[in-house]
């Protein structure tokens, strides 16, 4: 999933002007907040047929994604940008690590991205294994979790976020989500771990 998102990042970034990358990045944060709603309630249905269906089905739209990607989105970058030489070092991601790394901006956005993605996909594990070991969660509940992720995601990146990036800036609206990714994370930490009992966990 991360290795699509950046790709379609990559893809808006070279084909949507500057003033209005903001707007649609927000809008594709909303679509992954709607695949958190509609990804559980088809992995439901598929784990009718058997534990294993929803693994195949998702692997199934995996190889689609890969066979759209591949024939049919256009390339992106401008032919007057495009590379004219291309050889086997460019297939080393390490190399294309340490040339996006010269530039100072683009280190302190990784660090950022990592410092933030890190934590954000460690909590998604291990919600689901405090769900199942700790608080007694089925799939169902652990479901509805994910589900009420996706509904939060809708609402801060596709309804809030114009309107928010008018009033504070990028900056400002980078700050305000991490300083709240931040607050969210103590809270989870504070309040389920240590009391399973209490409201916050057992009314999901």
């Amino acid at each position: 999933m991360r290795g699509g998102l950046s790709a379609i990042f990559g893809d808006v970034a070279d084909t949507t002007p500057e003033e209005e990358r903001g707007e649609v990045f927000g809008q594709i944060g909303a679509t992954v907040g709607a695949g958190f709603i509609i990804g559980p309630a088809i992995g439901g249905l598929a784990s009718h047929l058997s534990l294993n269906a929803a693994m195949f089905l998702a692997a199934g739209v995996s190889l689609l994604n890969l066979l759209w990607g591949a024939f049919v989105l256009p390339e992106s970058l401008s032919p007057e940008k495009r590379s004219k030489h291309f050889d086997a070092a460019h297939l080393n991601p390490l190399r294309q690590r340490s040339r996006a790394l010269a530039y100072p901006a683009v280190r302190r956005l990784v660090s950022v991205s990592v410092l933030f993605i890190l934590p954000f996909s460690s909590m998604q594990v291990a919600l689901s294994l405090l769900g199942r070991g700790t608080l007694g969660w089925g799939p169902a509940q652990v479901s509805t979790a994910f589900i009420r992720v996706g509904c939060c995601d809708i609402v801060a990146q596709g309804l809030l976020l114009p309107h928010l990036r008018k009033r504070l800036g990028e900056r400002g609206v980078a700050l305000l989500g991490l300083s709240l990714g931040v607050m969210g994370m103590v809270c989870v930490w504070r309040c389920c771990p240590r009391s399973p009992s209490r409201a916050c966990c057992t009314s999901a």
